[in-house]
């Protein structure tokens, strides 16, 4: 049932159009994998897939550089595109004044 509300908690909040920040990566000195965790990348871009389609949300994934290839690689797996920080910020420059939350 947890998942159920999670999902149903999600539906009531997100708007189409609206940007949610899926953040996954787990890196630890010694623990440095291409892909981070396991379930991380998958479970993310799933996420991903389920909020683009279902909801007609603007997902945006974070991880840290050194899973970027990985989560790239789940992401268009998950018939998602994916653009880089540096070509999201061409497209959309950050504007001067402050959003309020």
């Amino acid at each position: 049932m947890p998942a159920l509300v999670a999902a149903e908690q999600l539906r009531a909040r997100i708007r189409p159009g609206d940007s949610v920040i899926i953040a996954t990566g787990c890196t630890y000195p010694g623990f440095e994998l291409m892909v981070g965790e396991p379930d991380g990348p998958m479970g993310a871009a799933s996420l991903a897939r389920a909020l683009a389609l279902g909801l007609q949300a603007k997902p945006v994934v974070v991880a840290e550089e050194c899973l970027v290839n990985g989560i790239r690689a789940a992401v268009r797996s998950a018939g998602l595109n994916t653009i880089s920080l540096d070509h999201l910020l061409q497209l959309n420059p950050p504007s001067t004044g402050r959003r309020p939350c």
